[in-house]
């Protein structure tokens, strides 16, 4: 059995640099509704000709992504139950500019401690649909050999970990970029 992990493709959107908290929290918000750049894919040909299914989540990148990967070629599901685990940006503080990625790091920071925003998912919370997703992906691998899902950073690495808590072995990890894959194998 065998379960492969992608990592949705760059959006297009430029990340501020230095920004005050309401430009950052525009560029935060925004990450979610933007389409992804055209990427060569050919690299996926042998999955995409080997998968029957997809599973992405229900967020625009990964969805656009799973489609410019493996096309009609078979059945995309898409479910928020993969959805990235939303976190919120740092406290607000007046007149700070700050890179946006501490303006990010900070809020995620808060949320692994929870103490998330009123209006984000709860780290507690997060984890338990984490650990549906897993169970997803092992039936789908159960029943078909192999799954595969276009996700998101985040995501993917919690998916990974608890795999791997159940007897998974990760066979290839690209890392965290943009298109990255993480192999999880189970005899």
């Amino acid at each position: 059995m065998r379960i492969t992990l992608i990592r949705h493709g760059q959006p297009l959107i430029e990340r501020p640099a230095w920004a005050p908290y309401a430009e950052a929290h525009r560029y935060h918000y925004a990450y979610d509704e933007v389409a992804v750049k055209k990427h060569d894919v050919a690299h996926f040909a042998s999955l995409a000709e080997e998968a029957d299914r997809v599973y992405c989540s229900a967020l625009r990148r990964s969805r656009e992504t799973a489609k410019m990967i493996f096309g009609d070629a078979c059945e995309i599901i898409a479910d928020p139950t993969f959805n990235e685990l939303k976190t919120s940006l740092m406290p607000h503080i007046p007149l700070v500019r700050l890179p946006v990625r501490v303006w990010q790091t900070g809020g995620r920071i808060l949320w692994l401690l929870g103490k998330q925003a009123k209006d984000h998912e709860a780290f507690r919370m997060a984890r338990l649909r984490a650990r549906r997703a897993t169970g997803l992906l092992i039936q789908e691998a159960q029943t078909h050999g192999l799954a595969v899902l276009v996700g998101h950073g985040m995501m993917n690495r919690f998916i990974a970990w608890r795999l791997r808590r159940q007897g998974w072995r990760k066979v290839q990890d690209e890392g965290s970029g943009y298109l990255s894959r993480i192999i999880l194998e189970k005899m």
